[in-house]
């Protein structure tokens, strides 16, 4: 019988993983955007310009939503088709 060593398991710094980077990037740029957008201009964040962000997004929205539900043609699972 040979016995194998264990070794010990090396410690990283998240910060210098790059599959942290590669799961937060989105957020990080979103935060970093905000940020800087609320830096340049105080009136950024206000519940007026946010509300208005919001029904200017409306329609990309419903229609992102919408897509969600539709498959390809041909791929549905309805049994009526042979």
């Amino acid at each position: 019988m040979t016995a194998t060593a264990v070794l010990p398991h090396k410690k990283t710094n998240r910060l210098t993983d790059l599959g942290f980077w590669a799961e937060w990037a989105a957020a990080v740029g979103l935060v970093l955007l905000v940020v800087v957008f609320q830096i340049l201009n105080p009136t950024f964040l206000s519940s007026g310009n946010v509300a208005s962000m919001l029904v200017a997004a409306a329609i990309l929205i419903v229609l992102a939503v919408g897509q969600t539900f539709v498959g390809p043609p041909g791929a549905s699972t309805c049994p009526s088709r042979p």
